[in-house]
């Protein structure tokens, strides 16, 4: 029930998506005062800072609980807790539920031999080191700047010719981000957190 399922080319594809990612940040970005860049919020942060917990449902939630009316929002969140601060935390939130989204998929699948990573997290080396922090594992850029089109331009040339191998195909990447071990303890703390939250929220 926590993951989707699809045809594939030569047999059947499962996976999980959050409905709140760059949108949830940009969302975030926009409560801002006065005009303020991605690199001003990220600059001198800490991956081991005391951040609140933030579900990142803003804009309802996919995967694993498929609800589209469920709300978002901070908890934990004390005088202490500025404006980076909190930041940091959707930046996390965002990427918990990723990572509720994958444990489902290896749950059914087991570990994939390479975890690659795309999208608008990209252009933030802070976000993307913290998404390997989070999983984990070493992530690979994808440097595809639109993986569905390309997707669909591989599904459409494989049925014009099907001796065509789509395992063949390797999309270009950046240098792998390895997940730094000196944050393992406080990264899988903070999820515990989440999980908690996410359990306790479930309903309301």
């Amino acid at each position: 029930m926590s993951t989707w399922c699809y045809i594939g080319p030569k047999s059947w594809i499962s996976g999980a998506a959050t409905a709140g990612a760059c949108n949830t940040v940009d969302w975030f970005k926009g409560l801002s005062l006065r005009p303020t860049t991605y690199d001003e919020l990220e600059a001198g942060m800490d991956y081991a800072a005391d951040t609140p917990v933030f579900l990142p449902f803003i804009f309802g939630e996919r995967n694993p609980g498929w609800g589209d009316k469920r709300k978002g929002g901070f908890l934990g969140l004390t005088s202490k807790h500025d404006f980076k601060l909190t930041y940091q935390a959707v930046l996390e939130g965002v990427l918990f539920n990723l990572k509720q989204c994958y444990d489902a998929v290896t749950k059914l699948n087991g570990e994939p031999e390479r975890i690659l990573i795309s999208g608008g997290i990209l252009h933030s080396s802070i976000w993307s080191q913290l998404a390997a922090n989070v999983f984990g594992h070493t992530l690979t850029p994808c440097l595809v700047k639109q993986n569905s089109m390309m997707g669909a331009a591989l599904w459409g040339a494989y049925l014009l010719d099907s001796t065509l191998s789509l395992e063949d195909y390797e999309p270009p990447v950046g240098e792998v981000i390895v997940p730094q071990e000196e944050y393992a303890e406080i990264t899988a703390q903070k999820y515990q957190r989440y999980l908690e939250a996410y359990s306790d929220n479930a309903n309301r």
